[in-house]
């Protein structure tokens, strides 16, 4: 009975070496634990970060593109637009360009009829003079916004202000052609009714 409890002891007191031993190696576990955790955590994270910041990358590398895809739209959109306002200012100056030839060709013949033309030919200057300055304005206005779209630095602000001043310009030949031929009216020119501008 002696010799059983012998062997019983032994095995008790190893599983309570065992255990103790257990018991201090086990804190040393969970720190080596807690910093592999921490260190697979600092992995994961950084790898999160480059996949953050390369999906933030290819997103703004996208918005450029459409961005300038827009702009380019934008663009070819506004010199459409530009070019069928320039062609109107061109015909409209061709249109004045007739108009001026009509009317000097009138100023002769009531000349050779005897009659005084001398403030209708100053009128009439005043007319070619103006449709010299708006062809040249309308010209180098052309040139300067199709410059200016292209380069993508434009406002419509500055596009409109443009367009208007050439306009003005053209509107203010139109009353100058229009001066000549009510003076003509004036000293009893019936004929020249029919090159009376249209508003």
């Amino acid at each position: 009975m002696k010799y059983i409890y012998i062997p019983a002891v032994f095995f008790l007191m190893f599983s309570f070496v065992s255990a103790e031993e257990q018991k201090l190696s086990l804190p040393q576990n969970r720190e080596e634990i807690k910093q592999k955790i921490e260190e697979k955590k600092s992995e994961v994270q950084n790898k999160i970060e480059e996949k953050r910041a390369e999906i933030k990358g290819q997103i703004q590398q996208v918005a450029e593109e459409q961005k300038t895809e827009v702009q380019i739209f934008a663009q070819e959109r506004i010199l459409k637009i530009l070019q069928q306002i320039f062609e109107k200012f061109d015909a409209v100056l061709v249109k004045f360009d007739g108009i001026s030839e009509r009317i000097d060709i009138r100023i002769s013949k009531n000349e050779e009829n005897g009659l005084d033309m001398t403030k209708q030919k100053e009128l009439l200057a005043a007319a070619k003079e103006n449709i010299l300055q708006s062809t040249a304005l309308v010209a180098a206005t052309k040139i300067e916004l199709d410059t200016l779209i292209k380069s993508a630095t434009f406002s419509k602000e500055q596009i409109k202000k443009s367009v208007d001043v050439c306009k003005e310009s053209l509107k203010t030949t139109q009353k100058s052609l229009v001066d000549v031929i009510e003076s003509l009216k004036l000293v009893g020119d019936i004929s020249s009714d029919n090159l009376i501008l249209e508003e």
